[in-house]
């Protein structure tokens, strides 16, 4: 799948497996399938499950009743969340900004500053989802498998 494309739940999905990949704090981080369109986020050091990826708000709260989390857990975002994507942005040096095309629409461009290659800008609705694409990107290239 391209990168450019990826949106929502997959976009989490990739920019989860990017974190894993960085290593860091989320070495021991394994993603596991829950269900359709749901993975947990399981810290293998811990032995225990510490989050979560869902489409939306009340999969994610139905999901902390199924896993019975109480209020410990989070709901992975970071194409939506600011506290979960803003650190990326920071630590990757990605920088977000507006860009109105001929026909007047306002798009987001994020860019990796930091990346050795060529800069690419990666559009997106938001200033999140076009900096999450960008993160991506840095990690595994145009595309994605897919999974």
């Amino acid at each position: 799948m391209k990168v450019s494309e990826l949106e929502g739940i997959k976009l989490d999905y990739w920019v989860a497996q990017a974190n894993i990949l960085n290593g860091g704090h989320w070495k021991d981080i394994e993603l596991r399938p829950y269900r359709s369109d749901c993975w947990t986020l399981y810290d293998r050091s811990e032995d225990m499950i510490f989050g979560w990826i869902t489409e939306n708000f009340l999969d994610s709260i139905k999901l902390r009743q199924e896993l019975n989390l109480g209020h410990a857990g989070l709901h992975f975002w970071p194409s939506v969340d600011w506290q979960h994507g803003g650190p990326i942005i920071q630590a990757e040096r990605i920088s977000a900004y507006a860009q109105v095309d001929e026909g007047n629409l306002l798009h987001w461009v994020g860019v990796v500053e930091q990346m050795q290659t060529a800069r690419r800008g990666w559009l997106g609705p938001t200033p999140l989802v076009a900096a999450m694409r960008a993160y991506v990107a840095s990690k595994y290239g145009e595309e994605v498998p897919d999974e």
